[in-house]
């Protein structure tokens, strides 16, 4: 941190400059002194601007210090991360988080998913399974449960059905504490597939 001025050295400096028409470096010289001089960082023209605008439209998850580096290396502009980020707001860009499900998410893989999944018009030939009870003592193992199975749950003190499908003439029920895919092998005679996203689906 620079050392602050008494107020007699600064109104030397400034009898210095104006009545004496002292060079700063006299000025330095004289009151044992450094100049320094504040270097600003450039602000960004239109091209910049349009560039930065460019780049977030193709890759919208991009961030600011890898903005920076692409305007150093294709524009030649060395600015801050705060400049970009004055300058984002300047375009009325928002800032959104991303949760990790729709970085994930593949398009090109949902669509041929249903477009294999289409052939199935009749919706009884869907079982929909989860795993909310397959932890026990959290939160959703009792809030995701209708009262009397809670109260049958808590007499019982053991895992309970939590979700049944009926698929020609019987109940295939998820139990609590039993994983989607151990369902989905007992239902391999009566399926034709098993779906990673969690559905099963079998030919009418």
């Amino acid at each position: 941190m620079v050392a602050a001025f008494s107020s007699d050295l600064k109104n030397l400096i400034v009898r210095w400059y104006f009545e004496d028409e002292y060079t700063m470096e006299d000025i330095a010289a004289l009151a044992r002194l450094q100049i320094r001089l504040g270097v600003a960082l450039p602000n960004l023209d239109v091209g910049d601007m349009r560039f930065l605008d460019a780049i977030y439209e193709a890759n919208p998850t991009l961030y600011l210090d890898e903005a920076q580096q692409k305007l150093a290396s294709v524009r030649n502009v060395h600015v801050s991360i705060s400049t970009v980020s004055r300058a984002l707001a300047g375009l009325q860009l928002t800032r959104k988080k991303l949760t990790k499900a729709a970085m994930e998410r593949d398009d090109e893989l949902r669509t041929l998913w249903e477009a294999s999944v289409a052939q199935y018009t009749d919706p009884d030939v869907f079982i929909a399974l989860d795993e909310t009870c397959a932890v026990l003592g959290n939160s959703s193992t009792t809030r995701a449960m209708h009262p009397r199975v809670l109260r049958a749950f808590n007499e019982t003190r053991r895992p309970m059905v939590h979700r049944a499908a009926h698929l020609n003439g019987r109940y295939f029920s998820h139990v609590a504490g039993v994983q989607a895919s151990a369902v989905a092998a007992c239902l391999a005679d009566n399926l034709d597939g098993w779906c990673s996203c969690g559905v099963l689906c079998r030919q009418s």
